[in-house]
Protein backbone atom coordinates (compact mmCIF):
# COMPACT_ATOMS: atom_id res chain seq x y z
CA UNK A 1 0.00 0.00 0.00
CA UNK A 2 1.45 3.27 -0.57
CA UNK A 3 2.09 5.75 1.84
CA UNK A 4 -0.46 8.39 2.64
CA UNK A 5 1.05 11.96 1.88
CA UNK A 6 1.24 14.35 4.95
CA UNK A 7 -1.42 16.73 5.23
CA UNK A 8 -0.70 20.20 4.93
CA UNK A 9 -0.88 20.57 8.58
CA UNK A 10 1.85 18.07 8.75
CA UNK A 11 3.63 20.10 6.51
CA UNK A 12 3.69 23.32 7.95
CA UNK A 13 4.34 21.47 11.55
CA UNK A 14 7.03 19.93 10.68
CA UNK A 15 8.82 23.05 8.46
CA UNK A 16 8.13 25.03 11.43
CA UNK A 17 9.56 22.85 14.12
CA UNK A 18 12.33 22.16 12.08
CA UNK A 19 13.01 26.36 11.73
CA UNK A 20 12.70 26.25 15.50
CA UNK A 21 14.66 23.60 16.36
CA UNK A 22 17.58 25.40 14.43
CA UNK A 23 16.74 28.44 15.42
CA UNK A 24 15.49 30.01 12.29
CA UNK A 25 12.81 31.44 14.16
CA UNK A 26 14.08 32.51 17.47
CA UNK A 27 13.09 32.86 20.66
CA UNK A 28 10.81 35.57 21.12
CA UNK A 29 9.93 35.98 17.53
CA UNK A 30 6.21 36.67 16.79
CA UNK A 31 3.94 35.20 14.44
CA UNK A 32 0.83 35.39 12.99
CA UNK A 33 -1.30 33.25 10.80
CA UNK A 34 -2.16 35.38 8.20
CA UNK A 35 1.77 35.76 7.41
CA UNK A 36 2.43 32.02 7.96
CA UNK A 37 -0.39 30.97 5.27
CA UNK A 38 0.76 33.82 3.05
CA UNK A 39 4.65 32.05 3.38
CA UNK A 40 2.89 28.36 2.92
CA UNK A 41 0.38 29.55 0.48
CA UNK A 42 -2.21 27.80 1.88
CA UNK A 43 -5.53 29.20 3.85
CA UNK A 44 -5.23 29.83 7.95
CA UNK A 45 -6.55 27.09 8.73
CA UNK A 46 -3.99 24.24 8.50
CA UNK A 47 -1.82 27.02 9.77
CA UNK A 48 -4.04 27.35 13.18
CA UNK A 49 -3.87 23.71 13.56
CA UNK A 50 0.29 23.35 13.05
CA UNK A 51 0.36 26.05 15.88
CA UNK A 52 -1.82 24.62 18.03
CA UNK A 53 0.15 21.55 17.69
CA UNK A 54 3.81 23.49 17.98
CA UNK A 55 1.92 25.51 21.42
CA UNK A 56 0.84 21.84 23.49
CA UNK A 57 4.44 20.74 22.95
CA UNK A 58 5.85 24.01 24.38
CA UNK A 59 7.32 25.21 21.23
CA UNK A 60 5.24 28.39 20.81
CA UNK A 61 3.37 30.54 23.35
CA UNK A 62 -0.07 32.04 21.96
CA UNK A 63 -1.09 35.57 23.07
CA UNK A 64 -4.99 36.10 22.43
CA UNK A 65 -6.21 37.94 19.44
CA UNK A 66 -2.78 38.65 18.06
CA UNK A 67 -0.67 35.63 17.52
CA UNK A 68 2.56 33.36 18.52
CA UNK A 69 5.68 34.05 20.00
CA UNK A 70 8.82 31.44 19.95
CA UNK A 71 9.29 30.15 23.24
CA UNK A 72 12.77 30.70 25.43
CA UNK A 73 14.13 28.03 27.51
CA UNK A 74 15.39 29.25 30.61
CA UNK A 75 18.26 28.13 33.00
CA UNK A 76 15.43 26.75 35.38
CA UNK A 77 13.92 24.93 32.31
CA UNK A 78 17.07 24.00 31.49
CA UNK A 79 17.99 22.20 34.90
CA UNK A 80 14.57 20.75 34.48
CA UNK A 81 14.83 19.23 31.37
CA UNK A 82 18.33 17.67 31.64
CA UNK A 83 17.02 15.95 35.02
CA UNK A 84 14.27 14.15 32.92
CA UNK A 85 16.27 13.54 30.35
CA UNK A 86 18.97 11.80 32.42
CA UNK A 87 16.19 9.47 34.10
CA UNK A 88 14.58 8.72 30.54
CA UNK A 89 17.61 7.77 28.65
CA UNK A 90 19.64 5.65 31.43
CA UNK A 91 16.07 3.75 31.53
CA UNK A 92 16.15 3.64 27.85
CA UNK A 93 19.22 1.89 27.56
CA UNK A 94 19.15 -0.18 29.91
CA UNK A 95 15.64 -1.76 28.59
CA UNK A 96 17.71 -1.16 25.39
CA UNK A 97 20.80 -3.68 26.75
CA UNK A 98 17.54 -6.45 27.64
CA UNK A 99 15.74 -5.57 24.16
CA UNK A 100 17.89 -3.78 21.49
CA UNK A 101 17.23 -6.28 17.85
CA UNK A 102 20.30 -6.81 15.88
CA UNK A 103 18.73 -4.37 13.29
CA UNK A 104 18.90 -1.52 16.20
CA UNK A 105 22.50 -2.68 17.22
CA UNK A 106 23.37 -2.34 13.56
CA UNK A 107 22.04 1.11 13.31
CA UNK A 108 23.31 2.24 15.92
CA UNK A 109 26.77 0.96 15.43
CA UNK A 110 26.85 2.93 11.96
CA UNK A 111 25.54 6.22 13.19
CA UNK A 112 27.91 5.90 16.17
CA UNK A 113 31.04 6.00 14.03
CA UNK A 114 29.86 8.88 11.46
CA UNK A 115 32.22 11.62 11.75
CA UNK A 116 33.10 14.92 9.56
CA UNK A 117 34.41 18.41 10.00
CA UNK A 118 32.46 20.62 11.94
CA UNK A 119 33.08 23.51 9.41
CA UNK A 120 30.57 25.88 8.40
CA UNK A 121 26.83 26.53 9.53
CA UNK A 122 25.22 22.95 7.10
CA UNK A 123 27.99 20.76 8.52
CA UNK A 124 26.72 21.63 12.41
CA UNK A 125 23.11 21.24 10.98
CA UNK A 126 23.61 17.90 10.06
CA UNK A 127 25.52 16.61 13.13
CA UNK A 128 22.41 18.14 15.19
CA UNK A 129 20.48 15.65 13.18
CA UNK A 130 22.48 12.82 13.33
CA UNK A 131 22.80 13.20 17.18
CA UNK A 132 19.47 13.04 17.30
CA UNK A 133 18.84 10.49 15.64
CA UNK A 134 21.17 8.50 17.29
CA UNK A 135 19.74 9.32 20.84
CA UNK A 136 15.96 8.55 19.39
CA UNK A 137 17.28 5.28 18.16
CA UNK A 138 18.84 4.69 21.61
CA UNK A 139 15.13 5.02 23.24
CA UNK A 140 13.73 3.04 20.37
CA UNK A 141 15.57 -0.23 21.15
CA UNK A 142 14.31 -0.03 24.53
CA UNK A 143 11.02 -1.11 22.34
CA UNK A 144 8.95 0.60 25.24
CA UNK A 145 7.29 3.25 22.71
CA UNK A 146 5.46 5.20 25.23
CA UNK A 147 9.11 5.89 27.34
CA UNK A 148 9.75 6.44 23.40
CA UNK A 149 7.28 9.55 22.84
CA UNK A 150 8.36 10.86 26.09
CA UNK A 151 11.80 11.20 25.46
CA UNK A 152 11.60 12.23 21.86
CA UNK A 153 9.28 15.32 22.31
CA UNK A 154 11.76 15.86 25.57
CA UNK A 155 14.57 15.97 23.46
CA UNK A 156 13.21 17.69 20.34
CA UNK A 157 12.78 20.70 23.11
CA UNK A 158 16.11 20.52 23.67
CA UNK A 159 18.29 20.26 20.12
CA UNK A 160 17.63 24.30 20.41
CA UNK A 161 20.20 24.53 23.17
CA UNK A 162 22.20 21.55 22.03
CA UNK A 163 22.57 23.01 19.08
CA UNK A 164 25.36 25.54 20.73
CA UNK A 165 27.00 22.28 22.81
CA UNK A 166 27.60 20.74 19.17
CA UNK A 167 29.62 23.77 18.39
CA UNK A 168 32.07 23.43 21.20
CA UNK A 169 32.38 19.11 21.45
CA UNK A 170 35.03 16.80 19.91
CA UNK A 171 33.14 15.05 17.27
CA UNK A 172 35.75 12.46 17.43
CA UNK A 173 35.58 11.89 21.13
CA UNK A 174 31.72 11.81 21.39
CA UNK A 175 32.16 9.22 18.25
CA UNK A 176 34.25 7.07 20.77
CA UNK A 177 31.83 7.77 24.02
CA UNK A 178 28.76 6.58 21.59
CA UNK A 179 30.35 3.29 20.32
CA UNK A 180 31.70 2.36 23.91
CA UNK A 181 27.25 3.03 25.00
CA UNK A 182 26.10 0.83 22.17
CA UNK A 183 28.91 -2.04 22.66
CA UNK A 184 27.87 -1.85 26.31
CA UNK A 185 23.99 -2.48 24.96
CA UNK A 186 25.39 -5.28 22.74
CA UNK A 187 27.08 -6.82 25.09
CA UNK A 188 23.89 -6.85 27.32
CA UNK A 189 25.46 -4.96 30.25
CA UNK A 190 22.45 -2.56 31.77
CA UNK A 191 24.61 -1.46 34.61
CA UNK A 192 27.75 0.13 32.23
CA UNK A 193 25.09 1.38 29.48
CA UNK A 194 23.56 3.04 32.21
CA UNK A 195 26.52 4.63 33.97
CA UNK A 196 27.80 5.55 30.69
CA UNK A 197 24.76 7.44 29.60
CA UNK A 198 24.48 9.11 33.03
CA UNK A 199 27.85 10.32 32.70
CA UNK A 200 27.18 11.61 28.93
CA UNK A 201 24.29 13.66 29.42
CA UNK A 202 25.88 15.19 32.48
CA UNK A 203 29.08 16.08 30.64
CA UNK A 204 26.87 17.81 27.81
CA UNK A 205 25.09 19.88 30.75
CA UNK A 206 28.22 21.07 32.29
CA UNK A 207 29.21 22.26 28.37
CA UNK A 208 26.25 24.21 28.54
CA UNK A 209 26.00 25.86 31.49
CA UNK A 210 30.00 26.87 31.23
CA UNK A 211 28.27 28.42 27.85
Amino acid sequence: MARKSKSLTEQIYDQLKDDIINVRLKEGQFLTEFELAQRFKVSKTPVREALSRLNSEGFVDTIPHKGYIITGISIRDLQNLFQVRSILEVAAVELAAVNATKENLAELESLAKITFPLIDEASYLRFTELNFRFHVLLVAASQNPILQDIATKLMNQLRRVLLLDLKKIDVEEMSRKHQELVAAIKNKNAKLAGKLMKEHIEKTKQRLFQH
